[in-house]
């Protein structure tokens, strides 16, 4: 039997994100254990902050690269090292300004200037992430994902480690574990990005690298016109949080940036797809032909009509377990907020495999319009709702829906394909009534059972069953979506 190449790239980069999944759950714990409420708000944050200006670092360049490497595979060093040079620039210029005014934005994050040291690690660690980025980006749109998996396990193998040596050795210095974390997790994204990328780039005359000017402007373009949809869903998984620690606490933070965190983990599901599909349909792009263009997005479609749905549904009664597991039981009055989070993450992972299809096939920034109206939804929400955590997880909410369903609009109208709406509504009856078998079962072995391990483990066996029987009545015979990974398996 011989498995296809995406099949193998796809379980190993399965297995991958696993792993990593497991080092961010326990970094997690480890800081929501070291750290009191409010500095793990601040850790909070800072990540938010990341995760906002990391597209001004790097200008988007890492999807850009990880599409026209695949596109044009002839010029892929000149995309390399016209990409390293540009963020350069920029992370100097970052560097720069952030020491300047280090006590105003400290003022303007956190609420009071006593935090201008981490403004300043801040900013060293986006111009570390934007190393790192373009150089996983790089072996990304190679497609060769063996070099591009081991850079992800190292890169987030590290900051588990060091959060775990400075937990032991200055337990109580909170600003201290702080500091000293983001500082050595900057130097490690450096070290790690050039070593692996160290036979790929010459670091010579910015002109030097570039023997085809028009390529390198595509570039820029692509991934310039992109950065508008960085921003905005930074902003959205952001808002919320900067909200709660302005309008209630930064305790009422860390709540918040908990929901969020939870959503980014919930990506797990989909992320070995994802980080196949760009470069894999802007090869399929190439070859421009319009009906393996319809076939392979109707078997995506296919998997986000039917698996998504019952993802989130089956996740909805574990958000307990999910917030004592990962985050410890002193942040268990942010439970009511990360189960309504958990029910609408079907809709956010939508709009991440969608992301992916539409910047692969088209050049022109679909994904602005997504994350702009997620944005405009939660933000307005935000601002209306924001009395309570809940609330705000609502707005928060409210947003990945609105996204999910933009992006599934325009795939649709844009690819011209035909939407099954009986298989739309079989899936949705389906995923109503697992929903509903799942809430009595959970509700019965609150009130029969009071062993906490026995209740965790009967929940999970009773939602294997459950997936496993959806699997052989409904999935396998009938799903387009499974039909395919069968096939190419077996072939």
């Amino acid at each position: 039997m011989k498995i296809s190449k995406f099949i193998k790239d796809l379980f190993a980069t399965g297995l991958t994100q696993i792993l990593v999944l497991l080092f961010a759950i326990i970094l997690l714990r480890i800081m929501a254990t070291a750290l009191s409420k409010e500095y793990f708000g601040i850790f909070m944050i800072i990540r938010r902050i990341i995760a906002v200006g990391a597209p001004l670092i790097t200008l988007n360049l890492g999807v850009g690269l990880a599409r026209y490497v695949s596109y044009e595979r002839e010029r892929e060093r000149e995309f390399l090292s016209a990409s390293l040079w540009i963020i350069g620039v920029l992370s100097l210029s970052v560097l720069i300004i952030s020491s300047i005014f280090r006590d105003q934005l400290s003022l303007i994050f956190f609420n009071t200037s006593n935090y201008s040291i981490l403004v300043v690690l801040t900013a060293f660690f986006l111009f570390s992430y934007g190393v790192y980025n373009i150089s996983y980006a790089f072996f990304r749109g190679r497609q060769e994902m063996i070099r591009a998996n081991w850079m992800l396990v190292l890169y987030y193998f590290f900051p588990m480690i060091i959060g775990l040596i400075l937990w032991q050795f200055f337990s109580g210095q909170d600003y201290k574990i702080l500091s000293l974390y983001f500082f050595f997790f900057s130097l490690w994204g450096i070290v790690l990005g050039l070593i692996f990328i160290r036979r790929n780039v010459y670091f010579g005359r910015f002109t030097a690298n570039i023997r085809d000017i028009q390529s390198v402007k595509n570039l820029l373009f692509y991934s310039l016109s992109r950065i508008p949809s960085s921003f905005f869903l930074a902003l959205i998984f952001g808002i919320p949080i900067f909200i709660a620690s302005h309008k209630i606490s930064l305790i009422a933070a860390g709540y918040v940036g908990i929901m969020v965190a939870v959503v980014r983990l919930m990506v797990i599901f989909t992320a070995p797809i994802n980080l196949l599909f760009l470069p894999k349909f802007a090869e399929i792009k190439r070859r421009n032909v319009d009906e393996e263009i319809s076939n392979k997005v109707s078997v995506v479609t296919s998997f986000i009509f039917t698996a998504l749905p019952l993802i989130a549904v089956v996740s909805f009664g574990l958000a307990k377990y999910v917030v004592i597991i990962f985050f410890g039981e002193k942040f268990i009055s942010a439970i009511p907020g990360v189960s309504i989070v958990i029910l609408f993450s079907g809709f956010y992972l939508s709009y991440v495999l969608i992301r992916e299809i539409l910047d692969g096939l088209f050049s022109f920034p679909y994904v602005n319009v997504i994350s702009l109206v997620g944005l405009l939804t939660t933000t307005i929400s935000s601002f209306l709702f924001h009395d309570s955590v809940f609330m705000l997880a609502l707005s928060f909410a409210l947003g990945l829906f609105v996204m999910g369903v933009t992006a599934a609009y325009i795939l649709v109208k844009r690819t011209n394909i035909s939407v099954q709406l009986n298989q739309m509504l079989v899936s949705l009856v389906i995923a109503f009534i697992t929903f509903i078998l799942l809430l009595f079962f959970d509700k019965w072995l609150e009130f029969t059972i009071f062993n906490e391990y026995t209740k965790f483990v009967g929940k999970i066996l009773f939602r294997t069953i459950l997936l496993l029987t959806i699997f052989w009545f409904y999935w396998k015979p009938k799903s387009l979506w499974v039909r395919e990974l069968l096939y190419r398996i077996r072939t």
